[in-house]
């Protein structure tokens, strides 16, 4: 969690001053309506450019590697150009930012301007070409999109209730070496998430896997597909020489039921791994 501060001036001395002819009622006004997390989660450069750091490092070693795809989500489309602005200061240029034009936008969202046929050719790129890797959205895109290569979405935003469920869905899809979606909490979303799957039945959320997955779940799936995995070798007799017992796994392995059996054990275990990695524990649960 990226947490938030904010340094300098006390808050309520310096509405005092800037709002000095304004009713304490007027000035709690403002407050309210302006002060805001998002508006303080937005503002500094620090924080953004902390958590993309963070962000892409998972993303170049975790994701990427395996040729899929990210979502950042964003409260506005702000906090949309900032993320980008810090993406390539980073020298990640491979991002594109989807959101709404206003009229009379101020300059800095007018390059994300995109018409309809223009959006649209973006989204179809994400979706089957190699650039964008990772797109940044704040309002689209959150429901109703169906993008198969997308396996992480990074929030930092306060989605909530079927919004938030319906945006964590768009990791969910089926595609090729594909074995799960992973969403990447930014923001601080537990309590919401929690609220949120109160709403449905057990079957509608099944398979949704919320912050201790890793710590507590994981680790014995893995070892134990770790186990099947070595033990499926277990008939193949013992030999001092590493070359002649692989050469004699190897022809274990000659019947095709044989093949198939195995497939279907060493997938699990690399499923598991997969979700583990790079994490230095998967080497010391499998050992």
């Amino acid at each position: 969690m990226s947490k938030l501060s904010i340094a300098g001036n006390n808050l309520k001395d310096l509405s005092e001053r800037l709002f000095a002819g304004y009713s304490e009622e007027q000035r709690a006004e403002f407050m309210r309506r302006y002060v805001t997390k998002t508006a303080i989660a937005i503002a500094p450069p620090e924080r953004i450019r902390r958590i993309s750091e963070d962000l892409l490092e998972h993303y170049r070693t975790r994701i990427e590697p395996n040729g899929f795809k990210a979502q950042i989500v964003v409260p506005n489309r702000l906090g949309a150009v900032r993320y980008k602005e810090a993406l390539d200061a980073l020298g990640r240029h491979d991002s594109a930012v989807l959101i709404s034009k206003m009229h009379n936008d101020e300059e800095h969202y007018r390059p994300y301007h995109t018409s309809r046929t223009e959006e649209q050719e973006i989204i179809r790129r994400y979706k089957e070409e190699d650039d964008p890797k990772i797109i940044i959205v704040c309002d689209k895109l959150l429901t109703g999109f169906d993008a198969p290569r997308e396996q992480v979405m990074y929030l930092d935003s306060p989605l909530k209730e079927h919004t938030l469920l319906q945006a964590m869905g768009r990791v969910n899809r089926r595609y090729k070496g594909k074995s799960y979606g992973l969403v990447v909490d930014y923001w601080g979303l537990g309590g919401a998430l929690r609220d949120a799957l109160s709403m449905y039945d057990d079957n509608d959320i099944e398979g949704m896997v919320h912050t201790d997955f890793k710590r507590e779940i994981l680790p014995p799936h893995l070892q134990a597909a770790h186990r099947a995995a070595i033990n499926f070798f277990a008939p193949v007799p013992r030999v001092s020489r590493k070359d002649d017992y692989k050469q004699a796994c190897i022809l274990y392995l000659k019947p095709e039921d044989y093949r198939i059996a195995f497939d279907q054990v060493f997938k699990q275990f690399s499923q598991y791994l997969d979700m583990l990695l790079p994490d230095p524990r998967s080497v010391a649960l499998c050992v």
